[in-house]
């Protein structure tokens, strides 16, 4: 049940449910349409309590969460006092809640053996709802979903493969104030599931809200020009609460990594103190934009990768780079957009953004960029005086401007005064932190984006974008480096990053010591080896490579093993202070032969 109603100290306590324990079963039951391959997949097929039983999940018992003050929240986020400069677009407050498969919600069997766990959870009144687990234990081929009561807006399968370096798990956003939590399980396999609910973010804005009039939807011919530039364009949620807009770029090693580039700002607390614990609550949305030009609505929220880890940010030049968890399915069409760091002046701006956080938008300004000294006197930003077709909005925080010369990423969006319908009189001009400033940014790997654009050295300012899916063509094989070792004859790169407890960050080393199907990684000495991976060729068994890792630090470290041939890539995260503990994962890459 819940315990008051006021703001942020609302608290939701478990409640016992009928059945706490669930059976152990026979076989185990493989579920042919889930891959625990560490790849996002899309929305499309559909629970199995769902499924098998619709009026059973209407059914359920409803557990209500505490609804905070919403007016007083409107009120807040609608204060016409506040800078224009720096300011996410807030929809969702946090409701904490105590909840777990161990203790709520109740379990059923389904004809064929598995195990299906649901709770149904109502704040009233919420536009949306969108769940903080901070723990996320499943078992390979189990699934977690979220819908709404009526089973027609679904997110999921989340698997394990989706839990975040902290071992939490943050969903995208169900509409309305109703929200039934699914988890599929193989027989004799619900004991090993472990989840924890630990907030409730109830929605009190419009998800979509109505954006400015004057926006263009970028489904309208004025978009035709930049289709690739606006496939890299995303809505971003942090902490379930804000929402922020940033794009996939691309890096010089052309390895396809899922590098998300946003503003510094839509971390910072309401002290402008950054709260780096944000970034792996990030749920990226990707082609959530308008199917007809000029409804500004109508986008589908179905397609979305949860998780990321930071990798760069200053708070100057307010830039943050972070890389998501997973990279974007083959389904999703994601694009890497290209960036220009040499200074030079633009003789115009294209602006792919979501303003309002609604449907993807594109703007136009027509005039030559200049420095900006106002409110940037370290020439740190690009001004914008006017946009000439279109505006920018609260929402649009951390989106690029695209030079229309070359489709190149020039800056991204800290703020302004643009809006739709402004009169005679009124302040219009927007700035964004130029990409040439933030390349160098604090002189830091941790606060420039050099280090992570041109990760190889070449020296280059400029690189052109490329699609997601795209690893230079089939049968390029994994080219080995210093932070990178090849398995299995060349087909599979393994690399991985670490943070010491001083928040230093580098990436792991190469040992010499690594073998054709085992490698060797090394923090700081060759003779203190880190981690070994081990992978085998399963295809003939279960129709997967297996990947089997070990590793003797209690320091956060994020290990990556893609198949160079397919693009795919297993993520593997341990915390920091943290024990590693071992992978045994026989499903971790469904890419044979």
């Amino acid at each position: 049940m819940c315990l008051g109603s006021v703001g942020r100290n609302v608290v939701c306590q478990e409640v016992e449910p009928p059945r706490i324990h669930p059976r152990r079963m026979g076989a185990l039951v493989a579920l042919a349409w889930l891959s625990s391959a560490g790849v996002a997949l899309v929305a499309s097929a559909n629970p199995l309590g769902l499924t098998a039983s619709r009026e059973a999940s209407r059914d359920l018992p409803v557990v209500e969460v505490a609804v905070p003050d919403v007016e007083a929240l409107e009120a807040k986020v609608e204060d016409p006092t506040a800078s224009p400069l720096g300011r996410p677009y807030r929809f969702a407050e946090r409701v904490p809640v105590t909840f777990s498969n161990k203790r709520s919600g109740s379990w059923e069997q389904m004809a064929d053996g598995t195990e299906v766990w649901r709770l149904r959870l109502r704040s009233a009144g919420a536009r949306s709802l969108n769940l903080h687990f901070d723990r996320f234990e499943l078992p390979e081929a189990a699934a977690l979903w979220i819908y709404n009561a009526a089973g027609d807006h679904v997110q999921g399968p989340y698997t394990v493969a989706d839990r975040n370096v902290d071992g939490g798990l943050w969903t995208a956003v169900v509409l309305g104030d109703e929200v039934i939590v699914e988890i599929d399980v193989p027989a004799d396999r619900a004991l090993d599931v472990d989840v924890s609910l630990a907030a409730v973010n109830y929605g009190f804005r419009d998800l979509p809200r109505k954006q400015g009039s004057c926006n263009n939807d970028v489904v309208c011919p004025e978009g035709d020009g930049y289709r690739d530039q606006i496939s890299s364009v995303v809505r971003i949620s942090l902490g379930g609460v804000s929402l922020c807009t940033g794009q996939l770029v691309n890096n010089t090693n052309e390895d396809g990594r899922p590098l998300l580039l946003s503003a510094y700002h839509c971390i910072l607390d309401n002290a402008n103190v950054p709260d780096f614990s944000l970034i792996p609550s990030t749920v990226a949305y990707f082609n959530f934009e308008s199917p007809i030009c000029g409804a500004l609505s109508g986008g589908s929220l179905t397609q979305s990768v949860s998780g990321a880890q930071f990798l760069a940010g200053d708070q100057t030049t307010d830039f943050l780079l972070s890389e998501l968890n997973q990279s974007p399915p083959a389904a999703f069409d994601a694009y890497l957009a290209g960036w220009n760091a040499s200074g030079a002046v633009p003789g115009g701006a294209v602006a792919i953004h979501h303003p309002s956080a609604d449907e993807k938008a594109i703007s136009f300004d027509t005039d030559p960029l200049t420095t900006d000294t106002e409110f940037f006197p370290g020439g740190t930003h690009w001004r914008i005086g006017d946009w000439e077709d279109g505006t920018t909005e609260r929402g649009s925080s951390g989106s690029c401007i695209f030079d229309p010369a070359d489709g190149l990423c020039v800056g991204t969006l800290t703020g302004g005064f643009a809006a739709c319908g402004q009169g005679p009189g009124e302040r219009t001009e927007d700035y964004y932190g130029k990409i040439s400033a933030a390349f160098t940014g604090g002189g830091t790997r941790e606060t420039r984006l050099r280090d992570w654009l041109d990760p190889s050295g070449t020296g280059v300012d400029r690189l052109t974008g490329r699609p997601a899916g795209d690893d230079g063509g089939p049968g390029e094989g994994c080219v080995p480096s210093a932070t990178r070792l090849c398995l299995l004859d060349g087909r599979f790169a393994v690399e991985a990053e670490y943070r010491t407890f001083d928040d230093r960050r580098d990436d792991a080393r190469a040992s010499s010591q690594s073998t054709a199907d085992s490698a060797l990684l090394y923090f700081f000495n060759e003779r203190n080896l880190e981690i070994l991976v081990k992978m085998v060729n399963g295809c003939t068994n279960n129709g997967h490579f297996w990947i089997f890792a070990a590793a003797t630090t209690n320091l956060e470290y994020t290990l990556r093993v893609t198949d160079t041939l397919r693009d795919e890539t297993a993520i593997y995260s341990n915390p920091l202070g943290v024990s590693s503990a071992a992978v045994t994962d026989t499903r971790a890459l469904a890419t044979c032969p």
